[in-house]
């Protein structure tokens, strides 16, 4: 099976289905959603690894959210909930659910 990939600065997304949208005018990314066996990967102290079914980023807010059944590793930790709201920048990671 073929991955799609998506990196932005230290994070890199991985997942089956990729749909990107470039809103009006077609210039700027708006959001980009992911489905299917989503992972995302951060490089940096503490590396992070995030797995979910379906992941959207909004590259103009930094941020992107995980739902379906979300497992975050960090720190040889790995914690589970439904949903995990992600900075990109900080690696800020809140996990509900």
């Amino acid at each position: 099976m073929l991955a799609c990939h998506f990196a932005q600065g230290s994070l890199t997304l991985t997942s089956a289905e990729l749909a990107v949208d470039y809103g009006r005018g077609g210039g700027d990314i708006d959001s980009v959603t992911a489905s299917g066996d989503v992972v995302i990967t951060r490089t940096g102290t503490p590396p992070d690894v995030a797995r979910a079914p379906r992941a959207t980023d909004t590259p103009g807010s930094g941020k992107i959210v995980m739902t379906g059944g979300v497992t975050l590793t960090r720190a040889g930790h790995t914690l589970r909930g439904e949903r995990l709201d992600y900075t990109v920048a900080t690696g800020q990671a809140v996990l509900t659910g």
